[in-house]
């Protein structure tokens, strides 16, 4: 019985994982497990994919001599020769070979499920009311045994890698922590994990953006970042962070004017800083969630991007059909899959709704956040930043008043919540403990505010 319909396949799933296997991925041993060559849609791709397996099974490294020497031994044609060199070609990185297996096999469910459905209609014509019920009772089983296992480990395995991670941690390794470079903060956090996202909330004009900015700027020492900005242009951020490293008026700067020597030096002073940070920014005035997550995994692949900024969530685009809390929510549940998927961190900003300007008490509570449900689920950790100029806080006896920043830290599902006190300049440019250098872990606690 034929539909007349092609059956589903993802032919570019499928060059680019025989890709990524061709340049020696260390995914072979999960594709070996869980991947089979009749799980290929197209014969040829189908036939490479048999000999890297048959290649691997000899316990002989996976590359394009090895494998070529496989089709021409199994008698294949010399045309699969140049097939496998293209497929190593187009790919430069392994990173997403999990995903296109992914892809693979959920076509070849899809297959198998058309295949077995039309079986279980062939025998329901034929009035063969046993083998309808036979069929149908073993083809939910059967498409399931398909689907591998993935991402499940023993509690062995598991507690062997945390505590990997704890000698690494102690012997000065960040392992898979970032920290934050404003030690107030990592103290708290302890850095941010990969696979985390991290949401950043603020009133318009309180120094969201400044705030992260001064993050996106420490990490960078260390990581390459991508910074999404939708509401300014790149020229704009620029000029921000020659503000943040010069301290001159963003104006003068703006119009060029009245510029002394001594202002030159230090802006000459802050393009060297800046050619030692690794900062990417896109500044594409309108983006949808899944725009995003192309330029990411594009960015994660080619330039080794390991914090993601996104500048803010109430400009992007959603989900269709969603409205209010679930269009939110849509977006940040799709950055929090993405950032675990792609073992990155990724920081989203988000507005606060007008509730907080009621309040005589200006610190933000997780209920502030707009759709706050939605995100608050899926934030791993969330930090409301503010100054207290901008609060109008002044309290010396807590170390309160001008050139002090509060950031509240309400939610950290992996660790400790609190409120730290920091500095923070005039014009919101720079956040910092002592300075912007990674202390790590060793260093003393820093000041909490705490209510009376």
């Amino acid at each position: 019985m034929s539909t007349g319909k092609i059956p589903p396949n993802a032919r570019n799933a499928e060059e680019a994982l025989l890709g990524c296997l061709l340049i020696g991925s260390k995914y072979i041993e999960e594709a070996a497990a869980s991947i089979r060559p009749e799980m290929f849609y197209h014969q040829e791709l189908k036939t490479v994919m048999k000999a890297i397996l048959a290649v691997h099974e000899r316990g002989v490294p996976v590359d394009i001599v090895t494998v070529t020497s496989e089709l021409k031994r199994a008698g294949e044609g010399p045309g699969y020769a140049l097939m496998v060199t293209e497929l190593s070609s187009q790919i430069t990185s392994d990173i997403n070979a999990a995903h296109y297996a992914q892809i693979i096999i959920q076509k070849f469910v899809n297959r198998e499920a058309i295949r077995r459905s039309m079986e279980i209609q062939e025998a329901a014509y034929n009035d063969d009311t046993d083998e309808v019920i036979a069929q149908s009772t073993s083809m939910a089983d059967d498409l399931l045994n398909n689907i591998p296992a993935s991402n499940v480990a023993s509690i062995t395995e598991i507690f062997a890698s945390n505590t990997q991670g704890i000698n690494d941690r102690a012997a000065g390794q960040r392992g898979n922590y970032i920290d934050f470079g404003i030690r107030a903060i990592d103290r708290i956090l302890g850095g941010a994990e990969e696979g985390a996202l991290v949401v950043v909330g603020g009133r318009p004009g309180s120094g969201k953006t400044s705030f992260s900015m001064q993050l996106a700027y420490n990490v960078s020492l260390i990581h390459p970042i991508l910074y999404f900005t939708l509401e300014m242009t790149r020229e704009e951020l620029g000029l921000r962070y020659l503000v943040m490293l010069t301290d001159i008026d963003s104006n003068r700067l703006k119009r060029g004017e009245g510029i002394t020597f001594q202002e030159w030096q230090l802006i000459e002073a802050a393009g060297r800083k800046l050619e030692q940070r690794n900062i990417i920014i896109d500044d594409s005035s309108r983006l949808s969630i899944y725009n995003i997550r192309s330029k990411v995994y594009t960015m994660v692949r080619s330039r080794g991007v390991k914090m993601v900024f996104i500048d803010y969530l109430q400009l992007m685009d959603g989900a269709k059909g969603k409205e209010g809390s679930e269009y939110y929510g849509s977006i940040s549940r799709t950055c929090k899959q993405l950032a675990k998927e792609l073992k990155i961190v990724i920081v989203l900003l988000s507005q606060l709704n007008r509730d907080i300007e009621r309040r005589s008490e200006k610190i933000p509570k997780l209920s502030d956040l707009r759709a706050s449900g939605e995100i608050e689920q899926d934030a791993n950790v969330v930090m409301f930043p503010v100054s207290c100029k901008w609060a109008d806080i002044d309290d010396p006896s807590k170390g309160l008043g001008p050139g002090k920043a509060i950031i509240s830290i309400p939610k950290n599902r992996n660790g400790s919540t609190g409120t730290a006190v920091i500095n923070v300049s005039d014009n919101f440019m720079q956040w910092w403990d002592q300075d912007d250098i990674f202390l790590g872990p060793q260093t003393p606690p820093a000041p909490t505010y705490l209510k009376d």
